[in-house]
């Protein structure tokens, strides 16, 4: 259920953005760039591959991307930068494109040299150390390696609070940050209070219909969904959608967020009658919205999903005819994509309830069997 992480990429995006692009980082401060004469070259050579990648990221084209992020990297590996304190800040740019890019091994040691130099020149408590913190907690957070990650985030954002304020975007970024680390790591009850304050702050600085501010409601309210706390997630779904469709309309695949954490809050609370048109709503807008692909290979997981939620209110109600074809669909789907996905199982085992509860137990049988197989093949169990 998790939403798209606008704030992560925004932030991405404007950290890649070139000098003279009008766009501004009050944190990105530093002296002027005091390479050895010998090294300069390589070192703005550095910069501008970092630069190209970072607009082919942008554009989507990871492939292109990839080899001038990989010379880059070697670049900084064979030069002599230790001493240039603002060489080591640019290679933050770096450091978030190789993690949105995947490569984590190769950035990692780049980012924690950046953080030492840092931290030698210009002293703890510096903005520049703020960012090498931030950067590398933030790698840290995509390898899910969240113990690692918490104390840096916890030192980023008291600087960041020192030195920019409250409500500068740094802040902000590092707040949502521990909240998703401790929503990650399944603690919902430390995550809330850092989702509400950096919603308070967002609805301030931003205004209450932002995209920021929806992403983080859906998150919230998926916390509160989490810990079965339905009365606090429920007007937090509605107020999304009842935004979404004040500006996007009825039918904008931005309602799909909202649509799926609404409907399934209701068929947790048993509420089948209402959770039904939500799903229906959803899994209709997505097939429109996937039939203007014209590039489009296969369908994605996310639409099976929600053929599967909507077979299983279906299910619930005793509809049998309605719910059938749904998970015969997403099950088509599956084994086209990943056979032994997780979600096959899944989808098998509710035919199988499904067959059982009309007295078709030969069929019911072979779809459990094949549930139980894949299941062992993910999980390594046994009977």
């Amino acid at each position: 259920m998790k939403p798209i992480d606008r704030v992560s990429l925004a932030l991405l995006i404007s950290a890649l953005l070139p000098v003279g692009s009008g766009v501004t980082n009050q944190s990105r401060v530093g002296p002027p760039l005091m390479a050895q004469q010998s090294d300069e070259a390589a070192l703005q050579e550095a910069a501008r591959l970092t630069e190209q990648a970072g607009k082919f990221y942008q554009q989507d084209q990871y492939a292109e991307a990839a080899p001038l992020l990989q010379r880059a990297l070697q670049i900084y590996e064979q030069t002599v930068w230790e001493a240039h304190p603002e060489v080591a800040q640019n290679i933050n740019d770096l450091g978030e494109l190789g993690r949105a890019l995947g490569y984590h091994d190769e950035v990692e040691p780049l980012l924690q040299r950046a953080l030492q130099v840092n931290e030698q020149t210009f002293g703890a408590n510096h903005l520049i150390v703020a960012n090498s913190l931030k950067t590398l907690a933030r790698l840290y957070l995509t390898q899910g390696n969240y113990a690692r990650a918490e104390p840096l985030y916890q030192r980023a954002l008291q600087i960041y609070g020192q030195t920019l304020g409250e409500t500068h975007p740094d802040v902000v970024q590092n707040i949502y940050d521990l909240g998703e680390l401790y929503r990650l790591r399944g603690n919902y009850a430390e995550a809330e209070p850092f989702y509400r304050r950096a919603l308070q702050i967002y609805e301030q600085t931003l205004g209450e219909t932002h995209p920021y501010v929806l992403d983080i409601l859906n998150t919230l309210g998926e916390v509160y969904l989490l810990q079965g706390n339905y009365a606090e997630a429920e007007p937090l779904f509605q107020r999304t959608l009842q935004i979404n469709e004040q500006f996007f309309g009825e039918t904008d695949p931005s309602l799909l967020t909202s649509l799926d954490n609404l409907g399934e809050l209701y068929r947790l609370q048993g509420n089948h009658a209402a959770a039904e048109p939500l799903l229906q709503r959803a899994l209709e807008i997505d097939e429109q919205s996937l039939n203007n692909e014209p590039n489009l290979v296969s369908l994605p997981l996310s639409f099976t999903d929600r053929l599967n939620n909507l077979g299983e209110v279906y299910l619930l109600q005793g509809n049998y005819a309605e719910a059938e074809p749904l998970f015969q669909r997403a099950l088509q789907i599956y084994e086209q994509t990943d056979a032994t996905h997780p979600e096959v199982a899944t989808t098998l085992n509710n035919l199988a309830v499904l067959y059982r509860a009309q007295g078709n137990h030969v069929e019911a049988e072979s779809f459990l069997q094949r549930a139980q197989q894949i299941r062992e093949q993910t999980s390594g169990e046994r009977p």
